[in-house]
């Protein structure tokens, strides 16, 4: 008969058992656990606070580079596109104002090279980018008013939306460039190249356009014709002086007292051009059939016509004087306001 074998007096559960009983009494797991969520919340804020330290070094760094006095490149594309990235999510950077940015030919020693630049709605006011290489880049909405763009080259870049007035394009090449729709009003484009370029629907009242020119240097007489799309924009007491602005399209422009003397606007295009005082002094190659597609003020007509032209479609005032000033008001078409063609006709003031 075999012999009954007895456990020792307990509970039957070994040391570790026990430990994990006291350990579970004093809480000590669970202090263990909210001092480890701490240390993670504490290692967390450490590592967004050096983020963000970081950051703040990285910008300091760009704006060292960028204002590093070096021609062509030198990394400033990378560097300006860096300063105007941002990020809301993480790591968290907002834009840097580009404001008074200097990129000048002038301070650089040579021309700041900047193709394909990407900065669509930067703030940039009173930036010097004279003689910079622009070529191909997308300014969209960027703020540029009081700004120097003298002598930049600025050819198929994307200028639409912006607002520049009061900017420096002299002598700047705007070819194939997109300018539509932006704020131009005062801005200085004195012998700017302008071939193909497309103004559009934009505004460029009392700007300074002497001497621009819609062909380039040392073009031949014989070559193909060029153009500027000015259509729908807004030229009041505009300057276009001595402006070469061959095949220019100034369909349902604003011309009312503009200055357009000794301008060259050999098969320019006016349709539904309103021209109410414009100065035609000494203008070259326009034509009769050009005129007809122009409107003015029947008190208010073009000064200074070539002679033998006349203008055609002239337009009552229905409304007093001082609500056309104020509102800027022209009859879309004069038909509505009492059309006077054919039978009546009148040459420009003298």
């Amino acid at each position: 008969m075999t012999d009954k074998i007895e456990l020792p007096a307990g509970d039957g559960r070994g040391h570790l058992h026990r430990f994990a009983d006291w350990l579970d009494v004093w809480h000590v797991t669970r202090i263990f656990n909210a001092i480890s969520a701490f240390a993670i919340l504490l290692a967390v804020a450490a590592f967004a606070i050096d983020m963000v330290g970081r950051t703040e070094d990285r910008i300091a760094r760009a704006w060292q580079l960028v204002t590093t006095k070096a021609p062509g490149n030198s990394g400033k594309i990378e560097t300006i596109e860096y300063l105007h990235s941002e990020n809301w999510w993480w790591p968290f950077k907002q834009r840097v104002p580009l404001v008074g940015i200097d990129l000048s030919k002038e301070t650089h020693g040579n021309s700041v090279y900047l193709q394909g630049l990407r900065l669509v709605s930067a703030r940039m006011p009173n930036a010097n980018l004279s003689g910079a290489r622009l070529i191909g880049a997308n300014l969209k909405r960027t703020q540029l008013n009081n700004s120097n763009l003298s002598g930049a080259d600025l050819a198929y870049s994307n200028l639409s939306y912006t607002y520049s007035s009061d900017v420096d394009f002299s002598s700047a090449i705007l070819s194939r460039a997109d300018i539509s729709n932006s704020n131009l009003q005062f801005a200085n484009l004195s012998d700017a190249r302008l071939d193909y370029a497309s103004f559009s629907g934009s505004r460029l009242a009392f700007a300074n356009l002497t001497g621009a020119s819609t062909v380039p240097e040392f073009t031949s007489p014989d070559s193909p014709e060029f153009t500027v799309d000015l259509s729908g924009v807004d030229l009041h007491a505009a300057d276009l002086s001595d402006a070469i602005l061959r095949g220019a399209d100034f369909s349902d422009a604003d011309l009312e007292d503009a200055i357009l003397s000794g301008a060259d606007l050999r098969q320019a295009t006016f349709s539904d051009t309103w021209v109410a005082n414009a100065d035609f002094k000494d203008v070259k190659n326009l034509t009769q059939e050009q005129l007809n597609g122009t409107w003015a003020w029947l008190d208010l007509p073009p000064r200074n016509l070539p002679d033998g032209l006349s203008m055609q479609r002239l337009c009552f005032r229905i409304l007093p004087a001082v609500d056309y000033i104020i509102h800027r008001e022209r009859p879309v078409n004069c038909e509505t306001r009492h059309q006077i063609t054919g039978e009546k006709t009148l040459q420009g003031n003298k």
